[in-house]
C-alpha cells in the first residue's frame, strides 16, 4: 500500500486515482482536523479556497516571510471574516491550508473513504478508499 506523508504526495495519489493508500504523520493529524470540510457545500470550499489564496496573495510583498505558523494563524484569522459563511474554526481553517488547500482536502473527502486510527503511543493513521 502506497504511504503518503507530505502534501506534494498527496496531491500526487489523489491526482493518479490511487485505488487505496494510507496517510501518516503530521498530515495524517492535519487531514483529521480539516474533517468538518466534508460537510461544507461546494461553493462555501470555493470562497474558502478564494480567502486562502487571498491570504497567501497578501504575503508576497513580505517575500513569504509571513507565511510561517503565525502568519497562517493570522491569515486564518483574517480569513474568518471572509469564511465566517463556512462555519469552520480557525483550527480546521490551518489544517485545511496546511494540507494544500481547500480544494484539496475538499476532494479527499468527497472521492474516499477515510479511516481513522489513533496510535496507542500517539499519532494518527488514515487509511482511505477510493469510491
Amino acid at each position: 500500500m502506497l504511504v503518503v506523508k507530505t502534501k506534494a504526495e498527496l496531491k500526487k495519489a489523489q491526482k493518479d486515482k490511487v485505488k487505496e493508500f494510507l496517510i501518516i504523520g503530521d498530515l495524517a493529524e492535519k487531514v483529521q482536523k480539516a474533517k468538518s470540510i466534508s460537510k461544507l457545500s461546494k461553493k462555501k470550499v470555493i470562497l474558502l479556497s478564494g480567502v486562502l489564496a487571498a491570504g497567501v496573495a497578501a504575503a508576497i510583498p513580505t517575500g513569504g516571510t509571513s507565511l510561517g505558523a503565525a502568519g497562517l494563524t493570522f491569515a486564518a484569522v483574517e480569513a474568518g471574516a471572509g469564511a465566517a459563511g463556512t462555519g469552520l474554526s480557525t483550527g480546521a481553517i490551518i489544517a485545511i491550508a496546511s494540507i494544500g488547500g481547500a480544494l484539496v482536502a475538499y476532494a479527499l473527502y468527497k472521492d474516499y473513504n477515510l479511516e481513522f486510527e489513533k496510535n496507542p503511543n500517539g499519532g494518527t493513521k488514515v487509511k482511505c478508499t477510493r469510491h
